[in-house]
C-alpha cells in the first residue's frame, strides 16, 4: 500500500537527491551536439514537466542510439508521472560493470521501500552494497529494514561493517547496542510490520516479526491467523506456534511442537528451556539453554536461564554464569539509563558502557562506546587503553 503523503516527499527527494546525482554523470558522457538536448531533459524533469521531457527523450533518442543515459532519464520521468515499476525496472537493468549500477539500485530500493515492499529492498540494498561496499546509505536502509523486522543478527552485521568504515555518532551505536538485548519485539515497530505485511503477504520475515508483536500484546488469535498459511516444518513458525499454544496453556500441544521440532534452533531449545525448569529439569534445563547460547551467544533469555538451571544443579560452573548474566543486565541498566538522561556528553557513562560490552566480549560496540568517550576528551589516558585493548585484530 502506497501512502500518499510519504509517495510525494519521496519522489521529490529522490528525484532531486538521487537520480539527479546520476543525472549529473551524464553530462560529461553525452557528446556535444547531443548535450543541449540533454539539458532541457533534465531541467524539464526538475520542474515536473513530464510531457516536455518525454517529447525531448524522444527527440534525443532520433540523435544517438539510446543507451545507460537515456535509461536513468527515462527512470525519473516514469517515476515522476507514478509508474514506479517502469523506474525500478529500468535502473536495475543499468549493468554491474557501470559506475552507476550500485547508485542505480540504492534509488530502486528506494522506491520499494517507499512501497512498503521489504524482500525487494532488501535485495536491491543487498545489490547495491555487492556493487559498492562502500555504499554507506544502503547500509543504513538495511540497518533500518533488520530493526523494524527484529533481525538482530543482520543488522548487528551491517553495523560492524559500517563502524569499520566511520566512525558513528550516539544515536547509531546505542541502537546497535540495543540490538544485543533478545527483547527487541515491541508495538514500536507494528505498524512498518503490517504494512510490508499488507504490500506483500508473503513476505515471511515481516509476518514472523508480527507474529511476535502480537504475541507480545497477548492477541493470540490474531497471531495464529497470520501464521495460517505458513508450515509447521519451518522451525521459526513452529516455535511461534508453540508461544501461542503456552498462551493458551495447552502444554501438551506445546510439548508435541518442541518435541516434532529440530534440535538445533534458538527459539524452541529456549521453550525447551523453559519447559524443563517448570518441570523441575534443571540438567535438561541447562542442556537446552547451553544449545541456545551456541547458536546465538547475545542471548541474555539464554545466559540467565543457563545460569539459574545451574544454580540449582550447584553446578560449580553456576557462579561464572551468574556473572556473565549478570553483565547483561547491567548492560540493560546502562542502555536504560542512556535513554532516560541525556547521556551524550556524560564521559563517564560512555566509558561504562564501553567496560561492559567489553566485558561481554563486544569488542566492536565497546570499541564505539569508547570513541564516543574519546572525543570528548582525545587526551583522557584510561579511554586510549581501552580503545587500544580493543582494537581490531587487524591491527594487533
Amino acid at each position: 500500500m502506497v501512502h500518499p503523503g510519504r509517495k510525494a516527499w519521496f519522489i521529490a527527494v529522490v528525484s532531486l537527491l538521487g537520480i539527479a546525482g546520476l543525472t549529473a554523470a551524464i553530462r560529461a558522457r553525452v557528446p556535444v551536439d547531443s548535450e543541449a538536448m540533454a539539458e532541457e531533459v533534465r531541467q524539464a524533469l526538475k520542474e515536473r514537466q513530464w510531457s516536455r521531457a518525454e517529447s525531448l527523450l524522444g527527440r534525443l533518442a532520433r540523435q544517438r542510439t539510446p543507451g545507460i543515459d537515456e535509461a536513468v532519464l527515462w527512470a525519473e520521468l516514469e517515476l515522476g508521472r507514478g509508474r514506479s515499476d517502469r523506474a525500478v525496472e529500468l535502473l536495475v537493468g543499468i549493468p554491474g560493470s557501470d559506475d552507476r549500477a550500485a547508485q542505480a539500485r540504492l534509488i530502486a530500493g528506494q522506491i520499494e521501500k517507499s512501497r512498503d515492499r521489504a524482500r525487494r529492498m532488501e535485495s536491491l540494498f543487498l545489490d547495491a552494497i555487492r556493487m559498492d561496499p562502500g555504499l554507506i546509505e544502503a547500509r543504513r536502509e538495511l540497518i533500518f529494514l533488520y530493526a523494524m523486522q527484529a533481525r538482530r543478527g543482520e543488522l548487528q552485521a551491517q553495523y560492524r561493517a559500517l563502524a569499520e568504515q566511520s566512525p558513528l555518532g550516539f544515536d547509531d551505536v546505542f541502537l546497535w547496542s540495543n540490538s544485543l538485548e533478545d527483547t527487541w519485539v515491541n508495538d514500536r515497530i507494528r505498524p512498518h510490520l503490517e504494512r510490508y505485511v499488507a504490500a506483500d503477504p508473503d513476505d515471511r520475515a515481516s509476518r514472523l516479526a508480527l507474529t511476535g508483536v502480537l504475541l507480545h500484546s497477548n492477541e493470540l488469535e490474531a497471531a495464529e491467523t497470520l501464521l495460517r498459511d505458513l508450515p509447521d516444518s519451518d522451525p521459526d513458525v513452529r516455535t511461534l506456534h508453540a508461544r501461542i499454544a503456552l498462551g493458551r496453556l495447552r502444554l501438551d500441544e506445546v510439548r508435541s511442537l518442541l518435541d516434532g521440532g529440530p534440535v538445533d534452533h534458538t527459539g524452541l531449545a529456549l521453550l525447551r528451556g523453559h519447559f524443563a525448569i517448570q518441570s523441575k529439569n534443571p540438567e535438561e534445563a541447562a542442556r537446552q539453554y547451553e544449545i541456545a547460547l551456541r547458536l546465538d551467544p547475545n542471548s541474555r533469555e539464554a545466559a540467565e536461564g543457563r545460569a539459574a538451571a545451574l544454580a540449582r544443579l550447584g553446578d560449580e560452573g553456576a557462579g561464572a554464569a551468574q556473572k556473565r548474566a549478570a553483565r547483561w543486565r547491567r548492560l540493560t541498566s546502562l542502555l536504560q539509563e542512556a535513554h532516560v538522561h541525556n547521556i551524550r556528553r556524560d564521559r563517564g557513562l560512555l566509558r561504562r558502557l564501553g567496560e561492559v560490552c567489553e566485558s561481554l566480549s563486544q569488542l566492536p560496540e565497546a570499541r564505539a562506546w569508547y570513541q564516543l568517550a574519546l572525543a570528548l576528551d582525545p587526551l583522557d589516558p584510561e579511554i586510549q587503553q581501552a580503545l587500544y585493548r580493543v582494537r581490531p585484530l587487524k591491527d594487533r
